[in-house]
């Protein structure tokens, strides 16, 4: 049996808590499977995650446990390093984007990342208004602004999620701009906002649309509906641009030689994935002695890369790291004579697109006298791994806590009563 190359990645936790039921079932335990997998058919895998600890997110923790986004991710991040530990989920590294073994070189592929799609032609720099909260006396980023959601289900009925976070919602999983959601409130001094002038630059998604598409018809036909329904979906009602640098002090300082860009750092969900780039960097730095063997893994074509993620992440890893990745590749010129024609990167040397983006639908929980809900950390309802005796990955939303309960522990594998699913790993059979 021929050996194969895989580059397997996990969602990266935000370092601001500990993990929950919802995070292990979702990403890592399907992860971790398919690794084990993999290995037993004798393939060679890298298996990369990390915390993410930059990003408004640290911020508000930080705020309100009275300390410095550096203690607290620190703190996090080895929290949750020995919880997978405890799990039997081993990773081949576990970093931290801005852990001190790690933060320099995340810094320099992140910044290097920018300057060559700002190089590229791929930016356009906008000033326009944010919500600027006067109390606090601070623009406010995305995820310090909650409102109503605006936005539409596929029912056509309005979403109006009144706890919709100023990035994107949770109920509906559509990306939000915070200056449309209805009754907005800083999160910060529950204040109303006000809306000023800021500028920052915007990656133009819109102008990738053709070349996604027809991506996504060539490599997605055995991807998972829920990723290809909701990327296709979004690509057809059109991609926003999208501001990739933030008014905020915690996170990578923006690489431009220009007086606006002075005080803000890169949007956390630019510099998040590539931290599966710097991770394996530093994998390679520790196994290989040579941290640019990097390239091997991510701009090899004969290596497959594969992302496992909850189904929130959709928006960021199947449309805004693709032309993240596509940024790299080809100059504006190139990507608008080439229109809808998507071909593989030009040779090796170049980023690679993942060969499949795998999500899992989210684990729901209902609490007693309550409606049935996802498990979030944001939304207080995170059951600790540490606390959960029995849990299970699947793709249908229909179990609720107590319905877990009743499954005979000695079960390795239960089936849902509802829909009659109990294959934890649909992936397996494409591999």
């Amino acid at each position: 049996m021929p050996k194969r190359r895989f580059l397997v990645t996990a969602a990266l936790p935000y370092s601001n808590g500990r993990l929950h039921v919802g995070h292990v079932t979702g990403a890592y335990l399907p992860a971790d499977i398919f690794v084990r997998y993999l290995r037993s058919r004798g393939d060679e895998v890298r298996f990369i995650c990390g915390s993410d600890d930059n990003g408004v997110a640290i911020e508000i923790s930080a705020r309100k446990e009275n300390t410095t986004p550096a203690e607290l991710s620190g703190r996090y991040n080895q929290r949750q390093a020995a919880d997978f530990e405890g799990l039997g989920i081993h990773f081949d590294i576990y970093g931290g984007t801005h852990q001190p073994d790690f933060v320099d070189l995340h810094n320099k592929l992140s910044q290097e990342f920018f300057a060559i799609i700002h190089k590229n032609g791929h930016f356009v720099k906008r000033t326009t208004e944010q919500l600027y909260d006067t109390q606090a006396k601070k623009f406010l980023p995305d995820r310090y602004v909650t409102g109503t959601c605006y936005h539409k289900l596929p029912d056509g009925k309005p979403c109006n999620y009144p706890k919709a976070l100023g990035d994107q919602c949770e109920q509906c999983g559509n990306s939000i701009d915070p200056l449309k959601l209805i009754n907005p409130i800083s999160t910060v001094t529950n204040s109303t906002p006000e809306k000023r002038s800021t500028t920052h630059w915007y990656l133009q998604l819109d102008k990738f649309q053709g070349m996604l598409a027809d991506w996504f018809s060539l490599v997605s036909l055995d991807w998972r509906p829920i990723v290809t329904n909701f990327a296709l979906g979004s690509i057809r009602s059109g991609l926003p641009e999208r501001a990739m640098t933030r008014d905020l002090e915690w996170g990578v300082p923006v690489p431009l030689d220009d007086p606006d860009a002075k005080g803000k750092v890169l949007y956390v969900w630019f510099d998040a994935p590539i931290a599966y780039v710097s991770f394996t960097a530093a994998l390679c730095q520790q196994l290989d002695g040579d941290w640019q063997k990097y390239r091997e893994w991510w701009q090899n074509p004969d290596c497959q890369i594969i992302h496992f993620i909850g189904e929130d992440n959709i928006v960021f890893h199947a449309l805004i790291w693709p032309s993240m990745l596509l940024g790299t590749q080809f100059t504006a010129e190139e990507i608008a004579s080439r229109g809808s024609n998507y071909t593989k990167p030009k040779e090796k040397g170049f980023y690679q697109l993942p060969a499949n983006v795998v999500a899992n639908a989210f684990l729901n929980i209902k609490f007693p006298g309550k409606e049935e809900e996802k498990i979030s950390k944001s939304r207080g309802t995170a059951v600790p791994e540490s606390k959960a005796e029995v849990w299970r990955e699947t793709e249908c939303e229909c179990c609720g806590w107590s319905d877990v309960d009743q499954f005979p522990r000695e079960q390795e594998t239960v089936k849902c009563p509802e829909c009659g699913v109990d294959d934890p790993l649909g992936i397996g059979a494409k591999y």
